[in-house]
């Protein structure tokens, strides 16, 4: 999906602020970047549709775990004028890239999917011998067929294609002009999907005359055969509307997400449907936004400085805004996704460096480690009692769900009636993405023993500046006594999440009240498998996979005491 002025949202999962920014350039053979359009695929590896303007080609570079694979998808059969306006989707099904663009030398809308033997298949949805195509943009349902929203530049219409198993079906969905302005930096229109496959529209419109006239936004959707439109905002002789982006917030009644830039006085705005109004928000002053839903994500130009900049906001009552590349004029043309690494999740802008004419991305650095389980040596994972005047040796797991290699303490610490009894520190790494490690902490000397008492564990990740400081910490107890006990007299183990197949198990220790619930790539929720409280012991949950299309899934359990998240995998 092409993101201009781009804004994500996420539901249920951490988002990291004030990280480090680590900046790449994609490409730099000859002028490159224009219309960046960038999704993640379900491994979070990034993927960039973008114009080569040199030659007028449209190309698309992929992240392969090491290094930008580079290709050039439509030359026009080497004639170029393609590649304006590009927009790119990932199917949920296949993860494989579908892109729509704009054919300047003939005028025409155009579509490129990648199929499974890595050959792009290059279409045209709309034979239309009128200038069709301008302002493009895509998105792809959860069956992969692709819907796109563009202009008709003759009759100044809003027009909607979709691929279906028999061909492309077109329809009208509204007059937009006349538009004062078809060209590179035509102000655009931009689609999105419910779970149902519903389109949503927003789109720069204008009213009255080229020069003197006034810009608004639109925002359309589909009903039964019938488009509903509504005007977003629109105050007389001013230039609103410009780059929008637009994301459904299921949980919130399907409710419409919308960035744009207000060119009369250079804001990037937001607006957000309630339920009977909507709600308008000044972000920043920037231009070419893109965002992701939830809490929400933005990245954005500033024209003041040339600089490319991120927002993020928790509950829309404020902003934070901060720049992520100040090297020479960069951020043009800029788009926006996040990626989920464990319990935390991370944005991944692409844009233009109009100084050096290339293609440029960059992600923030998240840090976050936890520790996974804990033992003593010797004994199963389950034990939980021991004897006096003994020696038992701790053991842990840990894990770095970071997106870059960490070194961190461990610490495990014992106490007896709120005193220390016990500490043992070790340094783990550096330890890979999405690497475990075992750990043998110091013996412990259970004497002067108290008998027929207990002990709480406590075992910590320390990580400076951990991006998701909630999970570093596990509570344990175990129970000291010199004679035998029935297993519930025994302390309760740790907080654990897994999933397997079509069972979530989820273990508590004690008497808990949260939530556990399914999450898809975009952060929606879409299933909620319990609310309230739970006894402490395994409970086994089973998802109901016929309410879900095949995909990426992430099961989260949430509670004061955890906060715990696991990938899975759906396909039939």
């Amino acid at each position: 999906m092409k993101k201009w002025i781009s804004v994500l949202l996420v539901i249920g999962v951490v988002s990291a602020f004030g990280q480090a920014w680590d900046i790449k350039a994609v490409d730099t053979t000859g002028n490159v970047g224009l219309f960046t359009s960038l999704a993640i695929d379900s491994d979070n590896n990034p993927h960039i549709a973008y114009l080569y303007v040199d030659s007028a080609f449209l190309k698309y570079a992929a992240w392969n775990g090491t290094d930008w694979d580079i290709e050039v998808v439509d030359d026009n059969g080497g004639l170029g004028g393609v590649g304006f306006f590009a927009s790119l989707a990932l199917g949920p099904l296949t993860d494989l890239p579908q892109i729509a663009y704009y054919d300047v030398a003939n005028a025409n809308l155009k579509w490129a999917s990648l199929d499974g033997s890595g050959h792009w298949i290059v279409g045209t949805p709309d034979p239309s011998d009128n200038d069709v195509g301008q302002g493009c943009d895509i998105a792809v349902d959860q069956d992969d067929y692709a819907h796109i929203c563009y202009y008709d530049a003759t009759t100044n219409y809003l027009l909607y294609v979709r691929s279906s198993a028999t061909g492309w079906v077109r329809d009208t969905v509204d007059s937009v002009g006349p538009l004062p302005i078809f060209g590179t930096d035509i102000s655009g229109t931009s689609i999105t999907l419910d779970s149902i496959g519903t389109p949503y529209i927003a789109y720069y419109a204008w009213d009255g005359d080229p020069l003197t006239g006034t810009g608004y936004l639109k925002y359309a959707y589909l009903v039964s055969g019938n488009w509903m439109i509504d005007t977003v905002e629109m105050v007389p002789g001013d230039n609103i509307g410009a780059w929008p982006d637009i994301l459904i917030n299921e949980n919130a009644g399907s409710f419409p997400y919308i960035s744009y830039f207000n060119a009369t006085n250079g804001y990037f705005t937001y607006a957000r449907w309630t339920g009977s109004a909507w709600a308008i928000d000044v972000i920043d002053q920037g231009l070419y936004g893109s965002q992701a839903l939830g809490s929400t994500h933005a990245s954005y130009y500033s024209e003041v400085n040339g600089d490319l900049k991120y927002a993020y906001s928790e509950n829309y009552l404020g902003w934070h805004t901060e720049k992520v590349d100040t090297t020479g004029d960069v951020g043009k043309y800029t788009s926006i996704a996040l990626s989920y690494q464990g319990d935390a999740s991370f944005p991944h802008i692409s844009y233009y460096d109009a100084t050096n004419g290339d293609l440029k991305y960059v992600t923030k650095i998240i840090k976050d480690v936890l520790p996974i389980t804990w033992w003593f040596q010797g004994h199963p994972p389950d034990f939980r009692q021991i004897h006096p005047d003994s020696i038992y040796t701790p053991m842990a797991t840990v894990r770095n769900q970071s997106n870059t290699p960490a070194t961190f303490n461990v610490e495990f610490k014992i106490f007896y009636s709120g005193f220390q009894d016990y500490s043992s520190t070790k340094t783990v790494g550096p330890l890979g993405v999405d690497e475990e490690a075992e750990i043998t902490f110091n013996g412990w000397l259970n004497v002067p023993h108290h008998d027929s008492a207990w002990y709480d564990i406590r075992l910590y990740t320390l990580l400076a500046g951990d991006s998701v400081p909630d999970n570093d910490t596990i509570y344990d107890s175990v129970y000291c006594t010199s004679a035998a006990v029935k297993e519930k007299e025994i302390a309760p183990t740790t907080y654990e999440l897994s999933v397997t197949g079509g069972a979530v198990m989820l273990a508590l220790p004690v008497l808990t009240d949260g939530e556990l619930y399914v999450l898809d790539i975009a952060g929606r929720r879409r299933l909620t498998l319990h609310e309230g409280m739970l006894a402490a012991g395994v409970h086994e949950f089973k998802l109901d996979e016929s309410a879900l299309p095949n995909g990426v899934y992430f099961i989260k359990f949430s509670s004061p005491a955890a906060n715990l998240t696991r990938k899975t995998v759906l396909v039939r």
